[in-house]
């Protein structure tokens, strides 16, 4: 048996993997390798007891809402890719979170965590993204109508149309009830995201259009 058998060193790195939340930490549990380097692993030795008295101190580590784009980004990497819908609400949380973390650190004293401000002094957050993800989507993840000018004149046409169309349904409506097809009370109501009248059964084929369902009455 060798050393680092006698030591269960890979029982240890399962161990540190288990606790990863990230795809990227989970890769360097994974090859994590031993080291008799003592500057190396005093350093390493600092950072963690730094770390700890950040965790169990009164602050809360800011790390809530935390999603992990490892796959995302990388898919990124290639060229003429590009990041979904589905996905853009997402990174902007997984960037909040980030810049939350990166403010903790500049705010705690320097004294303290020595070793963690220095790990942390060369990431460099850039606003710029962050602020591109919100002109392009809302606050429930939708895409904003002013991200770009053909948008905004798509959204303008649309709903100019719907707008007629419900001017034009509401006009059918009236000439319905005004001539006893549908009942007084009835109002437009949808089927299959369509914008239907309800029509008695007698009068269905009175009036011109496509007969979306039934009933008896």
């Amino acid at each position: 048996m060798n050393l680092l058998q006698s030591l269960e060193f890979s029982v240890i790195a399962d161990n540190i993997k288990h606790h990863c939340k990230t795809t990227g930490a989970k890769n360097l549990a994974d090859n994590i390798s031993f080291s008799n380097d003592f500057e190396h692993i005093t350093t390493l030795l600092r950072q963690t007891y730094q770390m700890k008295s950040l965790l169990t101190g009164v602050k809360q580590f800011p790390d809530d809402g935390y999603i992990d784009m490892y796959g995302l980004l990388n898919e990124l990497r290639i060229k003429d890719s590009c990041i979904n819908i589905e996905d853009m609400p997402k990174l902007a949380d997984s960037l909040v979170c980030i810049r939350n973390i990166l403010q903790f650190f500049n705010n705690e004293d320097g004294e303290k965590i020595p070793d963690l401000k220095k790990l942390v002094s060369g990431i460099d957050f850039d606003e710029t993204i962050y602020n591109r993800c919100n002109n392009i989507i809302d606050e429930h993840g939708n895409i904003r109508p002013s991200c770009s000018p053909l948008l905004r004149e798509i959204y303008s046409k649309k709903e100019s149309k719907r707008r007629l169309i419900t001017k034009q349904i509401n006009q059918i409506l009236l000439y319905a009830k005004k001539e006893g097809f549908t009942n007084d009370e009835d109002e437009i109501t949808v089927r299959n995201d369509t914008l239907v009248i309800p029509v008695k059964a007698t009068y269905k084929r009175n009036i011109k259009g496509i007969l979306h369902d039934t009933s008896q009455t």
